[in-house]
């Protein structure tokens, strides 16, 4: 073996699989980083992550079976996207624990989805876009300054996305538009009334102009790459929380009064009653949501079997609530 040529062979092969010959190999080689440990994570099968000892040079690869599509972040900064079968080879450049650089090379298609992906996150960087709207609020952001951004970097990153859609499966392409959706646009919806709490204002006085017209040709999706991103999983909530209580603003109503437990219940099974995908969805965080923050348990535990009863579909939404109502 080579001096400065670690080879992890993690995976476990399966002759009589299915699936064999769907096996990724990634492969990474790291130079100027001051950290004593390289992370990689599988956001979507974290069972299989690793961590490595950092040696100037080093290269790492490792061959993982991967079971759907997968955001591999390595050391949280570069975000790879991989299907299974897909294999990388990074080589990345720190200075010190600041990322320089990332350049990809394999197929054409794994290149091509990756590279963009990396070309929106330095664009973010460059135009000092907090991902974080909290971060926004302790750097005073305003309101509509950090509105517009949140359109810009949607309506941009679409387009990019749209630029490689060629190069990638249906399921990726709206994966990855809906993790960039519920980022912008999540971000969008809530920032104002963090920014009028912050600031100890009337949320009227800090609000964008357009802030209620800005997502009027928005439709939510419940196709199954959409429904994969656990983030947009969590944006139904906040997007149809937005759209019911724009509907108040426009009928002349109190949007401010918050529904209660069963009242938000109803409100999405009314807005996302007509596709039983997003309603499944929704109404799971919804429910997980609840019974986290300890909200009664009781009152939780009856819509819990309403929602088993009537709107469930996906037996992974069921498991995940009888998890956490045990």
């Amino acid at each position: 073996m080579k001096r400065g040529i670690l080879l992890f062979l993690l995976s476990v092969a399966f002759s009589l699989c299915a699936s064999a010959g769907k096996v990724s190999t990634i492969t990474a080689t790291i130079h100027g980083y001051n950290g004593e440990t390289v992370y990689f994570d599988l956001i979507e099968q974290m069972e299989d992550s690793f961590e490595f000892p950092y040696a100037e040079g080093q290269t790492y690869s490792f061959d993982v079976e991967l079971k759907d599509i997968t955001m591999l972040k390595i050391n949280n900064w570069v975000w790879i996207c991989l299907k299974p079968g897909d294999s990388i080879t990074v080589d990345l450049t720190y200075d010190g624990r600041n990322y320089k650089s990332a350049e990809f090379s394999g197929a054409e298609d794994v290149v091509a989805v990756n590279t963009a992906l990396r070309d929106m996150r330095m664009a973010r960087v460059a135009q000092k876009y907090r991902m974080d709207p909290d971060a926004a609020l302790v750097t005073l952001v305003p309101a509509a300054d950090y509105h517009a951004q949140c359109l810009e970097r949607w309506q941009t990153e679409k387009a990019a996305l749209d630029a490689v859609r060629k190069y990638m499966p249906d399921k990726m392409y709206y994966y990855l538009l809906s993790e960039h959706e519920a980022i912008f646009l999540g971000n969008l919806i809530v920032y104002p009334a963090m920014r009028a709490s912050y600031d100890g204002k009337p949320v009227e006085q800090v609000m964008p102009a357009d802030y209620w017209t800005a997502l009027d040709n928005y439709e939510p999706r419940g196709d199954e790459g959409s429904l994969y991103s656990h983030g947009y999983d969590g944006f139904l909530l906040t997007f149809a929380d937005y759209a019911y209580k724009r509907n108040l603003v426009r009928a002349g109503k109190d949007w401010r009064q918050e529904l209660s437990l069963r009242g938000g219940f109803d409100m999405l099974v009314d807005f996302y009653g007509n596709n039983k995908n997003m309603v499944d969805a929704a109404l799971c965080v919804y429910l997980y949501n609840a019974a986290a923050a300890g909200r009664d348990f009781d009152d939780v535990d009856k819509l819990v079997k309403l929602y088993l009863k009537k709107y469930n579909k996906n037996k992974k939404y069921r498991e995940i609530l009888q998890e956490v109502m045990q």
